[in-house]
């Protein structure tokens, strides 16, 4: 089956852009709600022409629509005329130096962020876009989303071709709402307040840095895969909240030609919940970072479901959870479990004055009969870190809950059977992509004849099987065949097959290492990731 972008012209119109209208594209970006759409036009005049005829308000080149009925005969009117454009966000009025209630295509018009729009665009743009520039966006936009698949994040978002680049539009779970702007009468302007302006950044500050930084690294990663430029990027403009976004069945007519714009896919499965909060979370770490403290900010860690604390709801977090359900081995979860739950809790905004934290760590200590101390948690370094736990402190936290649950055999209350517990946080906590060549994991018989024994001398399996992704990065790098076979089919063939023999006189050694229980365990939840992807 063909992919979107290899359609051109009518074709692509017929069998993709079809398949959703623009009643579907205002529903979703409506809820269903009475919200207000900005429609934009390249030229004053035809915003002009349509608010004379379709009776809606006007505001310079922009006017504002209530309803699909407007939208549809808008976009019938004027789409083969000029180019067109929607508000991403939703519109309020505002009171203009005329004292009358108005829509405007201002930010201080915006009434709240109820979006996420990435605009991947090319870098070099000669001419309109090919089926190489839209494959390679495409590409872009199917990574950003895989980031935002590991926290539950793309279960409502749009995905829209504008012509000569590819536009992803994320719905929050909860919409941000914009106080109002002050307005001075001495200068018959509006004023954005302080508080306007922090909320104003949350998504250009926080995500926004976090995606650009991200695209560039795929970048990076394609040209040594490839050996050859990427030619997408995420638009380092798209964050500001008043941005507009391509209005399908719309045209570009960039380059002298009519490209036809339309939704390549929608998805609505769900909320992205948790993803406002991720939101605000970012933008208030980048506040309080300094010259002194670095901040790992190099990948898209999100506040997923395993970090993320509220208040009256502390029982739905995943560590939690674990450590209220299950026995542990005497001693080593006051510097585990017990030190991460304390970072997560820090990291919240919840003290040891907090009503329902008293419950829970009287409950605690009852469970496990021990004393867990919640130094740091102590109310005057709410919201800061001048106490014990840092800034830095929320990268220890996967890491040393995932190593313990490796390590430590555990059990239910209430029941006898000892058990390694699956990992609570993402095996690569900052994202990954596939290798070029791959181990098949699957193909591994104890039976096999070895031609090599491995020296396994580490404490964790996790490290004995770094050792190996170790020795396959040369391999894979084309170490062992000629240098005239590197990049070649018959070339790849031999790496593979080299790969696949390592693999299997390794795990003999680890299986007899470690025996059969670590070894499934390992290679259920660990060896997919360290053996057949970079982790960023």
């Amino acid at each position: 089956m063909c992919e979107w972008y290899e359609f051109e012209g009518l074709d692509r119109i017929k069998n993709v852009y079809k398949k959703h209208s623009l009643q579907d594209f205002f529903n979703w970006w409506n809820d269903e709600k009475n919200q207000v759409m900005e429609i934009r036009f390249q030229e004053w005049k035809y915003a002009d022409e349509c608010s004379k005829l379709f009776f809606v308000q006007k505001h310079k080149q922009s006017v504002f629509i209530d309803n699909h009925e407007k939208l549809i005969k808008i976009v019938k009117y004027f789409s083969k005329h000029t180019t067109m454009w929607f508000g991403v966000n939703p519109k309020k009025k505002t009171l203009n130096k005329y004292g009358k209630n108005k829509y405007n295509d201002l930010d201080i018009g915006i009434s709240k962020i109820k979006h996420i729009f990435i605009d991947i665009d090319r870098k070099q743009k000669n001419g309109p876009a090919t089926k190489q520039d839209l494959m390679q966006a495409d590409f872009l936009a199917n990574k950003i989303l895989e980031q935002l698949s590991l926290q539950k994040f793309d279960k409502n978002y749009m995905k829209i071709c504008s012509g000569n680049g590819l536009q992803l539009i994320i719905k929050l779970d909860i919409p941000i709402v914009l106080p109002n702007a002050e307005f001075d009468e001495t200068i018959e302007k509006y004023i954005e307040t302080l508080l306007f302006k922090e909320i104003k950044k949350t998504i250009k500050e926080g995500i926004g840095k976090v995606l650009i930084n991200y695209s560039a690294k795929i970048g990076k990663q394609y040209l040594e895969d490839c050996g050859e430029e990427f030619n997408a990027e995420v638009d380092t403009t798209c964050f500001n909240i008043g941005r507009v976004g391509a209005l399908p069945y719309s045209f570009n007519f960039k380059h002298n030609t009519m490209i036809p714009r339309g939704i390549v896919e929608i998805k609505n499965t769900g909320n992205n919940e948790g993803l406002t909060d991720y939101l605000k979370q970012l933008f208030e770490e980048k506040k309080q970072r300094t010259k002194t403290i670095k901040h790992n900010n190099e990948s898209l860690i999100c506040l997923s479901e395993e970090y993320r604390l509220k208040e009256n709801q502390l029982k739905k977090n995943t560590l939690i959870q674990l450590m209220l359900e299950h026995e542990f081995p005497n001693g080593g979860i006051n510097n585990t479990l017990w030190y991460s739950l304390k970072i997560l809790l820090h990291q919240s905004g919840i003290t040891h004055n907090n009503h329902e934290y008293i419950k829970l760590h009287e409950r605690l200590k009852k469970i496990h009969n021990r004393t867990f101390t919640d130094n740091g948690l102590e109310e005057e370094y709410k919201n800061n870190y001048n106490g014990s736990i840092k800034i830095d402190d929320i990268n220890f936290v996967p890491t040393t809950v995932n190593k313990y649950l490796r390590l430590n055999k555990i059990k239910k209350l209430g029941s006898d059977e000892l058990f390694y517990h699956k990992p609570i946080f993402p095996v690569s906590i900052k994202g990954k992509t596939k290798l070029q060549h791959i181990i098949d994991i699957t193909k591994f018989s104890s039976q096999q004849q070895t031609t090599q024994k491995y020296d396994l001398c580490a404490s964790d399996p996790l490290d004995d099987l770094k050792q190996l992704s170790t020795l396959l990065f040369n391999i894979r790098k084309g170490s062992k065949i000629s240098e005239n076979l590197i990049g070649t089919s018959s070339g790849n063939i031999l790496i593979n097959m080299q790969l696949q023999e390592i693999f299997s006189d390794f795990m003999q050694s680890f299986l007899e290492k470690w025996k059969q229980e670590v070894f499934d365990y390992m290679l259920k939840y660990y060896m997919e990731d360290y053996l057949n992807y970079q982790k960023w």
